[in-house]
């Protein structure tokens, strides 16, 4: 039961941060499929702003930083979950969350094609890289 809960609430956390501009792709039979690209969760993560660079004056530019981080990292966290329970990664203990996002904007550094691709096929790929189950 816990497990069923745990995945629940990662795949609802995910879900619910997509967002709302995600870019369609053709999928099957002529159907719409829509996902975020790796290109837009890198914005989301890369974020240019830092908290040196925020003054409490531009509290509009505090909020949407605060906003991407949080979209950022709930996406990889709840894609992390799903892919450690499926066994498709394996987790070392000291993993962090700022682990997850420098492994995928180093992979999307040396990967600059796969830019237009699904966030959650790319993500798949690094983390898989990094976190594979022997």
């Amino acid at each position: 039961m816990r497990w069923n809960c745990q995945f629940l609430a990662s795949t609802l956390l995910a879900a619910l941060l997509l967002p709302v501009e995600a870019a369609p792709a053709e999928g099957r039979r002529g159907v719409v499929r829509y996902y975020v690209t790796a290109e837009q969760l890198l914005k989301e993560c890369g974020s240019d702003l830092t908290p040196e660079h925020l003054t409490w004056h531009d509290q509009t530019a505090v909020l949407v930083h605060l906003q991407d981080k949080m979209t950022c990292l709930g996406y990889l966290l709840g894609l992390a979950d799903i892919l450690s329970v499926t066994g498709t990664i394996c987790l070392t203990p000291t993993a962090t969350k700022g682990d997850l996002q420098e492994i995928v904007a180093s992979y999307l550094r040396e990967h600059p094609n796969l830019m237009e691709r699904a966030a959650s096929q790319v993500v798949t790929l690094a983390l898989s890289e990094s976190y594979p189950c022997w």
